[in-house]
């Protein structure tokens, strides 16, 4: 694969706040590190009410390497698979706009992609990752997810959640669209269907730091309600279906 076309999807929701300074720091990152990649910067605005969308769209003006789409439905599953069937590239990317991953470990993404794996994750949860700055209850509610995961579907990835992946072309157009999930749990279906089918899936150990601010008990069970009857959900479709194909049946 020579000089590869990788799209970059940043997707956002009232990022007012963060979205200059860290569009910024990837673009300077991606100007430095990925020489051998054409690469797009693509902010995907998830029906923001703030000050995004003015952010989003004078960043696209300033730099050709950068375009911002809005879109009028909120959910980060949505987002990214609006845009990935919407670009056409070799590489799909996508981390979450606080960047909690550093940003050291996108060529490690994208070299795992290159040689060979369908989906490479950045993930917390093998040898050689660090996690700074969480809560205890957020990380015993995150192994209590990916274990759930383990039993239910008996996958062998350790990290759904981390916002900070790449898929290959093949994953982009075999997978994606079989993809139903419009929210958080869109990582996960995307992750067990490419196992499913048999597309490697590389873990690559990153230095992630938690620098979100939301732990509340309302927001806790709401959100085991919502991966829980998605996980059920998928094992319905699942059972009968002989692959992505039929579990999007």
């Amino acid at each position: 694969m020579t000089n590869p076309r990788v799209l970059n999807t940043n997707p956002c929701h009232n990022e007012a706040l963060l979205l200059g300074k860290n569009v910024e720091s990837v673009r300077r990152f991606c100007v430095d590190a990925l020489g051998e990649f054409h690469w797009e910067l693509l902010i995907a605005d998830n029906a923001s009410t703030d000050e995004t969308g003015v952010q989003g769209k004078a960043l696209a003006e300033s730099y050709l390497e950068v375009r911002y789409l809005h879109l009028a439905e909120k959910g980060r599953g949505n987002a990214l698979r609006t845009c990935w069937l919407g670009a056409e590239a070799d590489i799909y990317l996508y981390m979450d706009a606080d960047l909690a991953t550093e940003l050291r470990h996108l060529p490690e993404l994208l070299a795992a992609i290159r040689s060979g794996a369908g989906v490479a994750v950045g993930s917390r949860l093998v040898p050689g990752a660090r996690v700074l700055n969480r809560a205890w209850s957020r990380e015993l509610s995150s192994r209590g997810y990916n274990l759930c995961l383990k039993l239910l579907f008996r996958v062998k990835f350790r990290d759904a959640q981390c916002g900070f992946k790449a898929i290959s072309r093949a994953v982009r157009d075999e997978i994606v669209p079989c993809l139903r999930d419009n929210h958080w749990f869109f990582d996960s279906e995307l992750l067990i269907l490419a196992e499913r089918r048999g597309l490697p899936i590389r873990e690559i150990p990153v230095t992630w730091r938690d620098n979100q601010v939301r732990d509340s008990k309302v927001r806790l069970c709401r959100d085991i309600v919502y991966f829980v009857g998605r996980m059920l959900e998928l094992r319905r479709r699942m059972r009968g279906a002989a692959g992505p194909e039929g579990a999007n049946r």
